[in-house]
């Protein structure tokens, strides 16, 4: 997110408190939140961390939600999304996974206009994370203690260099049906 904080400068503090958006950036300890090379190797599934889909379930119920085409046909099939307003896709041709009655196509601009007047959840892939990073004023970070292979990686946020205030910050240890260690990071933006 280095990169993102010189631009946090440029950014008018007035049009950050206009946007209702949060992002759900879960990644490995070493960067990792994905692996192009086979989806479904994610460092956050939910079979091998059951509580962590809880916390996701509690973060976008009630909310609308947005993702890339990866990530949509990755939930197609899911349960996760179950209670949220309404899925959005970002992207330039429909998800063949995605059943189109469920899911919104939509141009970034849009999304922007809506997190006006309602709080909208990123949940990725890590080119619309990063797109949003500067507008979002909200942040679930989330760290898995393992290291599960990946080669999609995003550089994890630098809270007080880019504005973030903890306000909350949970280690959850691992146990039975936790694999691994996790810590997750409730940030809001300063403003």
């Amino acid at each position: 997110m280095s990169n993102q904080a010189a631009a946090l400068n440029s950014v008018s503090l007035v049009n950050l408190a206009l946007f209702k958006i949060t992002l759900y950036i879960p990644m490995t300890s070493c960067g990792h939140i994905g692996n192009s090379n086979n989806p479904l190797q994610l460092p956050w599934k939910v079979e091998h961390l059951p509580r962590l889909g809880t916390h996701f379930k509690s973060v976008v119920r009630g909310k609308h939600v947005v993702m890339g085409k990866k990530i949509a046909s990755l939930y197609a099939s899911h349960d996760l999304l179950k209670g949220c307003k309404r899925k959005f896709v970002l992207a330039r041709e429909k998800c063949n996974d995605c059943d189109s009655s469920d899911w919104e196509y939509v141009p970034q601009q849009d999304i922007l206009n809506l997190s006006i007047h309602e709080r909208v959840v990123c949940i990725g892939g890590v080119e619309l994370l990063n797109s949003l990073y500067m507008t979002a004023n909200e942040l679930f970070f989330v760290v898995v203690n393992a290291e599960l292979g990946g080669n999609i990686r995003m550089e994890p946020p630098n809270f007080k260099r880019e504005g973030w205030i903890i306000q909350n910050e949970e280690h959850r240890r691992r146990y039975k049906q936790n694999r691994y260690p996790t810590s997750i990071f409730h940030c809001t933006r300063r403003l």
